[in-house]
């Protein structure tokens, strides 16, 4: 299922707002990436603002990678970081340190346990953007913080949002900066 253009617009405003002056530390990942439309708007939206930050696809299915990068390719005249792979076995570590990951409900409980063990062995700040969060217990369970939810009418205009321990010391030097200013 597509994600929601209007609840992906007010996550990245959302994210934006509690880390400050760190936002643009954080690489975009969408976990489960699909055709790319959560790329797309991501991405469109960092254009906007001019925030120069990668936008990354994580996908396991090789036909949804191809239209993927063939929207991107259509709507920013250039070519997008993709990686098609199962993602419990995914090197996290070489899209650096800082990552936020968006993901709409792509695994089952079990599975979302074993990425997120993999992806924690390799990351000290994380963010999670979750929409439609039925196992949202599993994040929870590692350790994750929720910092933000919005429920809606139905299950995929819910959102909900979490952090690691690392992601939240910058979230409090974020506030700081702010509160200085």
């Amino acid at each position: 299922m597509a994600t929601g253009t209007n609840e992906l617009k007010n996550s990245f405003k959302v994210v934006q707002f509690a880390l400050g002056e760190n936002f643009s530390k954080y690489s975009f990942v969408d976990l489960g990436c699909g055709k790319g439309k959560a790329m797309l708007v991501w991405q469109n939206e960092l254009n906007k603002r001019k925030i120069p930050s990668p936008v990354i696809g994580i996908e396991y299915y090789a036909p949804l990678v191809e239209i993927a990068r063939q929207n991107y390719q259509k709507v920013f005249h250039q070519n997008c970081d993709i990686h098609t792979v199962d993602a419990t076995n995914f090197d996290f570590s070489v899209l650096g340190q800082y990552l936020m990951v968006y993901m709409f409900n792509p695994f089952d409980a079990q599975l979302l346990d074993r990425v997120l063990s993999n992806i924690a062995n390799s990351h000290s700040a994380l963010v999670f953007i979750y929409l439609n969060p039925i196992h949202s217990s599993v994040l929870v369970d590692h350790g994750y913080k929720l910092i933000y939810e919005k429920k809606g009418w139905n299950n995929t205009l819910w959102t909900m949002i979490f952090c690691n321990d690392a992601a939240i010391q910058n979230l409090i030097l974020s506030f700081r900066l702010e509160s200085t200013n």
